[in-house]
């Protein structure tokens, strides 16, 4: 007698990719490079401001059997639901979060004991996200997608910090100057255990920052030198971010800033580099 020749299950192998198509590609490993789903990003209706125009590399994660996080050309975290799930019993793209205000580019999750768990049961997870803007970013899914809750944000520095200075009028205003060439404005009002936000000026930064000093009648005034010779003023109630900036007076590092009253009771802006002493008052210098 013969025995009958039973196929035995074989165990399949998924990965999936992206790149800076608007694509994601799952693909089903051993077979020669076989497509088994892709799933296309939405266009952006309408490029929010201050973002990149350019293709973005899209990054991506797939840490549960039926759940992919990817970044979207708009710097959101978007979940996906695979395989697409029957009309009118869920979502098969929701957008988690759009906290962030630079190029997504990671993504982790919580760990997932895939042995021992039951799929059955709905899986409570977190997702933690990073982005060109510095910024680390946490999030709560609970197993019925019903709660999504920020559980943290905390703003990093892309440098050394090299200086810093507190605020005179109000002093939970802290400006800290980088070697990255950014300005970081914290203000500790805003400040918990789980939620470290600070604003980040860049514009007309092209070096690192080497001195910065408030005004000290205005809280929303705020100098800054740098090691290429600049200086500037930030207003921060200008929603452009953009400072006005001295002419080059300088080619070396600017040591040290200091405001200072003038006899007519104004503030000038005293600065000092290569061994000269300038005051500057309304961007004119002497």
């Amino acid at each position: 007698m013969i025995a009958p020749n039973v196929e035995q299950a074989r165990k399949e192998f998924l990965l999936v990719s992206s790149a800076r198509e608007s694509i994601i590609i799952i693909w089903r490993v051993g077979t020669g490079g076989t497509m088994q789903t892709i799933i296309r990003l939405p266009t952006p209706k309408k490029q929010k401001k201050g973002r990149s125009t350019d293709r973005p590399w899209i990054t991506v994660k797939w840490p549960l059997p039926n759940k992919i996080y990817c970044s979207s050309r708009n710097n959101e975290l978007v979940q996906w639901t695979v395989p697409k799930p029957p009309r009118g019993e869920g979502e098969t793209m929701k957008v988690i979060h759009d906290d962030h205000a630079g190029l997504l580019f990671s993504i982790a999750t919580s760990v997932v004991d895939y042995i021992n768990r039951n799929w059955e049961l709905p899986l409570e997870h977190v997702v933690w996200t990073t982005s060109q803007d510095r910024q680390l970013i946490c999030y709560r899914i609970d197993g019925e997608e019903t709660e999504i809750e920020k559980l943290a944000m905390y703003s990093t520095f892309g440098g050394v910090p090299e200086c810093l200075a507190r605020n005179d009028v109000n002093p939970y205003r802290v400006a800290v100057g980088t070697s990255g060439a950014i300005l970081k404005i914290w203000d500790m009002t805003h400040t918990t255990d789980k939620l470290v936000s600070m604003q980040q000026l860049t514009q007309k930064i092209h070096s690192r920052v080497t001195c910065v000093v408030w005004h000290p009648n205005n809280e929303n005034i705020v100098a800054f030198g740098t090691q290429e010779g600049r200086v500037g003023f930030f207003d921060l109630e200008d929603k452009s971010g953009v400072p006005k900036v001295m002419p080059h007076l300088f080619t070396k590092e600017v040591y040290k800033l200091q405001w200072a009253p003038l006899k007519d009771k104004s503030y000038a802006l005293f600065i000092t580099s290569e061994g000269k002493l300038v005051t500057s008052r309304c961007g004119n210098s002497r």
